[in-house]
């Protein structure tokens, strides 16, 4: 991505999580030598253009915030959608729309850090506006 070849996006929003990134909804279960992702995102900016997704996901739900872990999606993953355009009054430089996972598999190796610092992965991105 630094070197301009690929598209990247940050995931995090959800139709039901509010503003409160600890009340994810989509889950990401590891089964064998893959994580099997599913649920919804939305309001992804670059989501149709994008290559690569960093993805946050409900490893644990007991944990609350320590239990969502961050993901390095590639768009073609198996059970990976773009769904529906945002429709935005203004804005129209840059694209949003909504990301669907339906058993979407990803690799284990695909981990962004450790299982759990999902929550701390967004804020810092958050934080940092993408910055390195």
């Amino acid at each position: 991505m630094a070197s301009g070849e690929r598209i990247g996006a940050f995931a995090l929003t959800e139709p039901e999580a509010g503003v409160n990134a600890a009340n994810l909804k989509t889950t990401a279960v590891k089964k064998g030598d893959k994580y099997i992702l599913n649920g919804i995102k939305h309001y992804i900016t670059n989501a149709t253009e994008a290559d690569i997704f960093t993805v946050m996901d409900v490893t644990d739900p007991s944990k609350r915030a320590k239990g969502i872990t961050s993901f390095i999606v590639e768009k073609d993953f198996p059970g990976f959608h773009v769904g529906a355009v945002e429709n935005k009054m203004g804005l129209r430089g840059s694209h949003s729309a909504e990301i669907i996972l339906e058993d979407c598999e990803v690799p284990v190796q695909n981990v962004l850090g450790e299982e759990g610092q999902g929550y701390v992965n967004a804020l810092k991105i958050l934080v940092n506006g993408g910055q390195a």
